[in-house]
């Protein structure tokens, strides 16, 4: 009867080490990045495509194109 409590306290000592690893996996770090990556997207005055703020061409302040519309 005892082995059988102490196996069921193992069991949940990890189980709950196991959630807790779990709910700290995405860190406020990762959070941030993503949300980082999603507000670096424009898109194109043109055609409405989205693309990366990097790869975009900055026509007038606030107003973008895409390399392939950038003399349109």
């Amino acid at each position: 009867m005892r082995f059988l409590l102490i196996l069921l306290l193992v069991l949940a000592v990890i189980a709950l080490a196991r959630i807790l690893r779990r709910g700290n996996s995405q860190g406020p770090q990762d959070r941030q990045s993503s949300r980082q990556a999603v507000s670096d997207m424009v898109s194109c005055g043109h055609c409405g495509v989205h693309l990366v703020r990097s790869d975009a061409i900055e026509t007038t302040p606030g107003k973008y194109r895409c390399p392939e519309h950038q003399d349109r």
